[in-house]
């Protein structure tokens, strides 16, 4: 049965164009059936559209969540470096006094490396564990908080990093806004969020088969179960409340006055042909306009 919302929800919350209900969902943290929605325009999908504003409170937090973080240093390390790396080569960015800002920086190891690099680099993270271990074990420039307008003041970097962190906010058009206006003008950021096309939504089990299925399939079967979370992309909706398109972030810069520069992949071969078979990497650099 189709759930009932009102209709100022049931807008796409990029392009604003009438959405279409696709299905529900079992939700991962709550046991709860999701609705799923999609974008007849941009081709997007979003879950949760009742979840207006975000608090604090919506943040991760516990020992748990932290050991997500640490365990993730030599990823994260190598992911940034390569990014930096890349912008560098492309002339998007000097090392030489270079103003960094990691939005959603967790224990700060892409700061870290910015700092190797030769960069000023502060980051922003709402989850206090995260925090402070990076002010206090890393010795790095962390604030304690959600990103809002206002904390920054306008025009402050030349680099921004927002690595996954959009899909799980309920306005990412407002964000976005807010994180291009603590940019300066011909700045760049790296955008990434999980990536949605036509290979991830055919394997996503979630997305193509029934919730009782999809529920079959995670009890019965163990290897098969363990390859089907692997590629399912709308296994968490009530986290991952966003799945954005290709088409979705061009409107996304578009409306922030900033274009997209690029995909992005550590193999530099990928998105040079992905996007003539419809493929998304989910990683991209977007680049302010000039003043």
């Amino acid at each position: 049965m189709r759930p009932v919302s009102t209709e100022s929800l049931e807008r796409c919350r990029v392009c604003g164009h009438t959405l279409r209900f696709v299905k529900l969902i079992r939700g991962e943290r709550s046991g709860k059936t999701i609705p799923l929605f999609a974008c007849r325009k941009c081709r997007s999908f979003y879950s949760r559209l009742e979840y207006q504003n975000q608090t604090s409170g919506d943040v991760p937090s516990g020992a748990g969540a932290l050991d997500g973080h640490l365990q993730n240093e030599e990823y994260v390390r190598n992911r940034v470096r390569d990014v930096l790396t890349f912008a560098s080569e492309k002339r998007w960015i000097s090392a030489e006094k270079a103003r960094l800002l990691d939005v959603g920086c967790g224990v700060g190891w892409s700061l870290a490396v910015a700092r190797e690099m030769g960069l000023q680099a502060v980051g922003v993270e709402p989850m206090g564990e995260a925090a402070t271990y990076a002010t206090t074990t890393l010795d790095l420039d962390v604030i304690n908080a959600l990103f809002e307008d206002g904390l920054f003041a306008p025009a402050t970097f030349d680099f921004i990093v927002l690595d996954q962190v959009l899909e799980h906010v309920p306005k990412p058009t407002t964000m976005l806004r807010d994180v291009f206006r603590a940019l300066k003008p011909s700045g760049v950021l790296f955008l990434a969020v999980p990536p949605i096309d036509w290979t991830r939504r055919a394997v996503s089990a979630s997305l193509q088969f029934p919730m009782g299925a999809v529920e079959v399939i995670d009890k019965r079967f163990g290897k098969l179960a363990s390859l089907v979370k692997g590629h399912d992309m709308f296994r968490c909706p009530e986290g991952h409340i966003s799945y954005f398109s290709t088409t979705a972030i061009g409107v996304l810069a578009t409306r922030c006055d900033a274009r997209v520069l690029a995909q992005y992949h550590a193999q530099r071969f990928r998105p040079r042909w992905w996007s003539t078979l419809g493929l998304s990497t989910g990683s991209f650099f977007l680049q302010r306009d000039g003043a």
